[in-house]
């Protein structure tokens, strides 16, 4: 990617009212970049920048999914522009609430996470995720990363973001997209060959995330040729802090996480386990 045009320290307003502060994020593979602005009336927001085409696909999914722990843009505008290239192009910028920081960072910051904790994050995300399923809508690419607290240190304001992998259920993929380590078995297994996605694959990557807030740990990192050798050996009980996790959350762990998706858990069948049954007081 070229030298980008958000690092300068003085910028013109976006669309008029948005005054750029500061980069957040750039991810030269898929050429996104998201910067810290301030609109007219001063409120903090973000705006993401990405490809015409894969802003509006993202816009369209996020637009129309309302839902409390879903993050919801504000608009979206498009301009020609430098600021993802060398080259000018056409490129859309999506505009949404500022949020405090994503759950990797949190982890990162704090480390494994008390159960309740766990339980208060994972119940909002079914949640969502529910929402989106009977809207026939996948997510694919649920990660730590793309689970932003809107308040900082605050659980209860977990949100799903990013839907620039979303697609229809039953829509068919072909190669590898999305992150490798959250990838469901049956997509890593058929990627050459194209498989029907369906919501099972947002469960697994919720599973490998659950995970991660009780251990402190992603179970294993996948690599392109690896990940079906690596899903198909992980042995749970090897990992010392498993024997101290609640019993129905390591359950509800070992439902996500199952390797055929017929008997993978569903988010409908999630939100009534046991384990987001219990206590939720932080």
């Amino acid at each position: 990617m070229g030298q980008c045009c958000f690092r300068r320290t003085t910028s013109p307003k976006l669309h008029g009212k948005y005054t750029v502060k500061k980069s957040l994020y750039e991810n030269a593979d898929t050429q996104t970049h998201v910067v810290a602005v301030v609109d007219d009336a001063g409120k903090p927001c973000a705006i993401k920048i990405a490809p015409f085409d894969k802003a509006i696909q993202e816009y369209s999914f996020a637009k129309m999914l309302v839902h409390p722990c879903i993050a919801r843009p504000r608009e979206m505008f498009v301009r020609e522009s430098t600021c993802l290239g060398d080259k000018r192009r056409l490129v859309g910028y999506i505009v949404q609430d500022l949020l405090a920081e994503d759950l990797l960072s949190f982890l990162n910051r704090r480390g494994k996470l008390p159960t309740h904790h766990v339980r208060v994050i994972a119940s909002r995300i079914v949640s969502a995720l529910q929402y989106m399923h009977t809207r026939k809508v996948v997510h694919r690419d649920v990660k730590l990363d793309n689970v932003m607290l809107a308040v900082p240190g605050d659980c209860a304001s977990a949100k799903l973001i990013d839907f620039g992998l979303a697609e229809d259920v039953g829509a068919m993929q072909r190669g590898l997209r999305g992150t490798l380590t959250y990838m469901a078995p049956e997509m890593l297994a058929k990627w050459d060959t194209g498989v029907h996605i369906g919501p099972a694959v947002d469960m697994w990557a919720l599973g490998i995330l659950v995970y991660a807030l009780a251990l402190g740990t992603l179970p294993y990192v996948v690599h392109q040729r690896n990940g079906l050798s690596i899903i198909a050996t992980f042995d749970f009980v090897k990992d010392s802090g498993w024997w101290t996790c609640d019993m129905h959350l390591k359950d509800f762990i070992l439902r996500l996480l199952a390797r055929d998706p017929k008997n993978r858990m569903s988010a409908a069948e999630a939100s009534s386990h046991p384990f987001l049954q219990g206590p939720i007081e932080q």
